[in-house]
């Protein structure tokens, strides 16, 4: 039974939550308006199976306060769940644009994620869109990666503190966001030897920069 609503099957529990008490999607999806950096698992009959608030059908709307523009006369994605045999993988993440809208790969300090982002019909600058929310985009040109202004931090203290290397710091994200299979993170790196500004703005020698194409 849903802890929240206690009419429907609950299935779905997150581990970020306090108490982790299971709900149903519907729930859940509603309590994570504003908390779209969680991780989440799914009761498939016989135990908890990881999935993801975009598996889900989870929308991130931007410019509004978690809500919907009200500026937006096209149709926007139906928050309908998304099996496992129509989910994007790595490759094809990178290439997701649906209208006005984008499949955005976001890096947070607790991992990486993935998820639809409806943008503002008032404001054409999508960057900025990003950056009012608390999201450093990778680019200034329609941005399909970001970062928490949280990991950014967090890699600030790594670097200063701990002398961790840039590219450790990527792979705890990737183990923290699949600890199993890292490979199958949705970000890819490159190397180059000058300075990275975004992720990057304090540490010389070989940088690391997250692409999104």
């Amino acid at each position: 039974m849903c802890g929240r609503c206690e009419r429907q099957e609950g299935v779905i529990r997150c581990l970020d939550c306090f108490g982790g008490h299971s709900e149903c999607r519907e729930c859940i999806l509603r309590a994570h308006q504003r908390l779209p950096f969680h991780r989440l698992e799914i009761w498939d009959g016989k135990c908890f199976t990881r999935t993801s608030l975009i598996d889900q059908g989870f929308v991130l709307h931007v410019g509004h306060g978690s809500r919907q523009c009200p500026s937006r006369t096209d149709s926007l994605w139906e928050e309908v769940k998304i099996s496992e045999e129509d989910s994007m993988d790595a490759d094809d993440v990178f290439d997701g644009h649906v209208g006005h809208d984008s499949i955005v790969v976001v890096v947070d300090s607790a991992g990486v994620f993935r998820h639809r982002v409806a943008w503002c019909a008032c404001d054409k600058d999508l960057p900025m869109q990003l950056f009012r929310e608390g999201l450093f985009p990778a680019t200034y040109q329609n941005p399909k990666s970001a970062f928490t202004f949280r990991a950014l931090d967090h890699f600030y203290i790594d670097a200063m503190e701990c002398k961790t290397p840039a590219m450790s710091f990527y792979q705890k994200l990737r183990r923290l966001t699949n600890n199993a299979f890292p490979g199958k993170v949705y970000v890819r790196v490159c190397f180059s030897t000058t300075p990275a500004p975004i992720l990057i703005p304090i540490i010389s020698g070989p940088r690391i920069a997250i692409e999104s194409s």
